[in-house]
């Protein structure tokens, strides 16, 4: 059972043959002169072959046709994938690899197969969302028991990497209008990358259930807005925005210096979501925004998605570092990136002469510079 369109499984998962959807794409990925080859990250951070999105697509086709057993070695190359969707912008014929590389993902766990670094996931996941809603409760009750219909949602990364950034992001927010941090860590992305959509299913409703009394929620983490948007029932009673569009509607005040920043895309966010201009134009009242030689749709991955940085975790941080790599031959700079996932690779891989903020970080520390409320309450 492979999810090869838009399916609602919170509600239930639909009987799919993959050869009713995509053996087209298959097909054209098999017999394709490999244009998009320059694209994959993880094939160039990697230096294998079968990591081309052509080859990646081959050897699920070859497993589709039945030509092949699905087992441990012949499904390794799916996993290889950030489902960042590079591939896509340069195929004439709109493939989509990373939606059927993840895809396959879930027809591997239906037949007993995944990856050796993700057994037991789902009970891992589950545990880490039992942690950092401890957290939330321990660190940073005071904005999770706020009552108002909006809510924040900061990302997993953001939540366990750096609470106290969530408390500053969480203060920004509330100068410009009441808003409580959301009891839900986490959306259910990483659930869909390893496979698990019945895990997903229960995640997901419990996540509707606690957001019952929310109106809007905003999503710090370009994955889990894009899971949301795309896998959520759309009769939820929340609506779904990003950090970015809402910082846009805030009217946060202008505190524009000699400050140059440098603005990396997060692939959901932009190739998937389509929002480009929001997060460069929050940070175009702060400061002069400059691109990277790949931006915009043309983006290149920052190896947070796809669980990359559990299954290929030496590929993931090349990715980060291969991605910084040209700020660095340009003598440093500060980067900002509009996800949560994205700042904590980029900054975890950033070489010296080289920092990275999240966006609410960036704007928080600014607006302390000059705290006079002179932006609209929203």
């Amino acid at each position: 059972m492979l999810w090869a369109s838009k399916v609602a499984i919170v509600h239930s998962v639909a009987e799919m043959n993959i050869l009713d959807s995509a053996e087209q794409e298959l097909q054209y990925c098999g017999y394709c002169p490999k244009m998009c080859r320059h694209s994959c990250p993880v094939a160039e951070v990697s230096g294998n072959e079968s990591h081309t999105p052509g080859a990646k697509m081959d050897a699920l086709y070859q497993l589709v046709l039945g030509n092949r057993e699905w087992n441990e070695e012949t499904t390794s190359t799916m996993w290889a994938c950030t489902g960042c969707k590079h591939c896509t912008i340069y195929c004439k014929h709109e493939s989509e690899p990373g939606v059927r590389l993840i895809a396959a993902r879930h027809e591997a766990n239906a037949r007993g197969v995944t990856h050796p670094a993700l057994q037991d996931y789902p009970e891992r996941f589950s545990s880490r969302q039992k942690r950092l809603l401890k957290k939330v409760q321990e660190d940073l009750q005071k904005w999770a028991e706020k009552k108002s219909p909006v809510a924040f949602l900061p990302g997993c990364d953001a939540l366990s990497k750096s609470p106290e950034k969530v408390a500053e992001t969480m203060q920004l927010l509330n100068s410009y209008g009441d808003v409580r941090l959301a009891k839900v860590t986490c959306l259910g992305y990483p659930l869909v990358a390893s496979g698990n959509k019945n895990d997903f299913s229960k995640h997901s409703n419990e996540a509707i259930t606690e957001l019952q009394d929310t109106k809007i929620l905003i999503v710090n983490c370009s994955a889990c807005l894009h899971t949301a948007k795309e896998w959520y029932p759309p009769q939820n009673s929340f609506a779904i925005v990003s950090l970015s569009e809402w910082l846009l509607k805030a009217k946060t005040k202008p505190v524009k210096d000699d400050d140059i920043v440098y603005y990396h895309d997060p692939c959901y966010l932009a190739r998937y979501e389509g929002e480009i201009d929001a997060p460069r134009n929050v940070l175009n009242r702060y400061a002069e925004v400059r691109e990277f030689s790949w931006n915009k749709e043309d983006s290149q991955c920052c190896g947070g998605a796809g669980l990359v940085p559990k299954t290929m975790p030496e590929t993931a941080n090349g990715m980060a570092k291969q991605r910084l790599q040209e700020i660095a031959s340009l003598g440093g700079g500060t980067v900002v990136t509009a996800c949560s996932t994205c700042s904590f690779m980029l900054r975890s891989n950033a070489p010296e002469g080289v920092t990275v903020h999240n966006l609410s970080d960036y704007v928080a520390e600014k607006e302390r510079k000059d705290p006079t409320p002179e932006g609209k309450a929203i």
